[in-house]
């Protein structure tokens, strides 16, 4: 207004503070006495508001580049003050409500106690960064207070420890079976008997050469003195 009709800067501010103080503009202006300064219609927030009350309603979780293209600047803050009575968990680049927490909780906890995996990314938000999943699932892993019960393996997937030592045994007879035709057809790796034996000799000759060698030793000291 100021470019196009010319008007005077610290007078047009000052009529529209009027106007919006005294409720002849339903509105608010954002950004001080500067040139970004910015009036934005009751209207327009009434909406704004509207529909980011309705998204986190009906989606459990926030975009925050969604807020800004939606015209907030800051949605982190926006969000924090006004849902301050909920619970929400903050995220990098989202916000994501109890619902869906408590969501991914059982999922980990069922994956547990089954002694099985789950993979976490079918139920979180496509918008969801990896290390945006991997907050979100450490938070449920410690909110289950199943960390040491189980791991994530590929970002996103959950896996019992159970699960695993239960895969694990499913080698042991294969295992076993390897290492027995690898002594029949490598002899070289066969100890037996004998072989224990001979080492034993030899442990009980070295140190017996090791004693008359000090023996030699001390009384040859003795002869000198």
């Amino acid at each position: 207004m100021i470019a196009a009709f010319g008007f005077q800067e610290h007078l047009l501010y000052s009529v529209l503070e009027e106007l919006v103080n005294t409720g002849r503009l339903k509105g608010s202006v954002v950004g001080g006495r500067q040139d970004k300064a910015v009036y934005i219609p009751d209207i327009y927030s009434k909406t704004q508001n509207a529909w980011v009350d309705a998204f986190l309603k009906q989606n459990g979780y926030l975009e925050f580049d969604a807020l800004v293209r939606l015209g907030i600047p800051e949605p982190s803050s926006f969000v924090k003050k006004r849902f301050k009575s909920s619970k929400l968990l903050f995220l990098r680049a989202a916000c994501v409500g109890q619902a869906l927490v408590d969501q991914v909780e059982a999922s980990v906890e069922e994956a547990v106690n089954s002694a099985t995996w789950t993979d976490i990314q079918p139920i979180l938000p496509s918008c969801l960064s990896v290390e945006d999943m991997g907050m979100l699932i450490a938070e449920a892993m410690r909110s289950t207070n199943v960390q040491s019960s189980a791991r994530v393996l590929g970002d996103t997937v959950v896996v019992s420890e159970k699960f695993i030592s239960n895969c694990l045994s499913l080698f042991d007879e294969a295992m076993q079976q390897k290492a027995q035709k690898e002594v029949k057809n490598n002899p070289v790796f066969l100890i037996t008997e004998d072989d224990l034996k001979q080492a034993s000799m030899l442990t009980e000759s070295t140190s017996t050469s090791k004693k008359d060698k000090r023996e030699a030793e001390r009384k040859k000291k003795s002869t000198v003195f």
